[in-house]
């Protein structure tokens, strides 16, 4: 059936090539991964997922990293409130809680017995490159950021998103979806909290619809994925925008 692209969906973040295409009725996205990691973790979480947290996975083909799915854009005029969010990553993570033994990346089939441990693996590079970058140590905010966190013990583990924002959130029957799955792995549901926290237009709003009461620990969350997330943002040439700016402000604890 003949079939025709209606708009170009790719995002210069990711390297995938994604477009909307129509076929006879139907509209759906098309999504050929850049590399095998993503295509690996997006497959495995629909594979995990109910459909009512997903787009519908509509074809699968492995030799190509395509996938075909569902189009589930917000409507127009929709409000999404932090609070709406909140519920929705407390649904994600709650349909996936203690599925998982241990940290899992689907995507590099790395694995680590505790959330902690595995980020002390992936640490050193961070603070290695904002350091350069910066001109500044930051040795001894990660230090005191990990403690917060080592001192929660070893919180159970789900299926996380790392990129819960409004960009990857649509719309299906009424209900909210979660979008863009490439960067899922199993992991400390703190991770996504910490991460929507660091530009959170309502802080209560948002922990209201998730469940949680505000915390220093999800401070120290909030860092952590700060520290990731600059050293992305340095490596990709992003760093001269509102999103580094953030970063800085949660590693130095509101300081510039």
């Amino acid at each position: 059936m003949h079939e025709r692209i209606i708009s170009n969906l790719s995002s210069p973040w990711t390297g995938n090539n994604v477009k909307l295409l129509v076929r006879g009725n139907e509209r759906f996205v098309r999504k050929v991964f850049g590399g095998k990691t993503g295509y690996l973790r997006e497959t495995h979480a629909y594979r995990v997922l109910s459909e009512k947290l997903r787009p519908k996975l509509l074809r699968d083909i492995p030799t190509s990293l395509t996938i075909e799915i569902s189009y589930d854009p917000v409507a127009p005029n929709t409000v999404i409130s932090d609070f709406d969010i909140g519920t929705l990553m407390s649904q994600l993570h709650a349909s996936t809680m203690g599925i998982s033994p241990c940290v899992r990346d689907p995507g590099t089939e790395l694995v680590a017995p505790t959330w902690l441990e595995y980020i002390r693996t992936q640490s050193g590079k961070w603070v290695d490159i904002i350091e350069r970058h910066m001109g500044r140590k930051v040795t001894d905010q990660l230090t005191t950021l990990l403690s917060l966190v080592e001192s929660q013990g070893n919180p159970k583990i789900c299926l996380i998103h790392r990129d819960i924002r409004r960009a990857n959130i649509g719309s299906r029957d009424n209900s909210l979806v979660l979008l863009d799955y490439e960067l899922a792995i199993w992991g400390d549901p703190l991770w996504d909290v910490g991460r929507y926290l660091l530009d959170c237009p309502s802080r209560d709003d948002f922990l209201a619809g998730y469940g949680m009461p505000d915390s220093e620990v999800l401070i120290a969350y909030t860092g952590l994925f700060a520290f990731s997330f600059a050293e992305y943002l340095i490596r990709h040439g992003y760093n001269s925008g509102e999103d580094f700016k953030n970063c800085v402000r949660a590693i130095f604890n509101g300081r510039l």
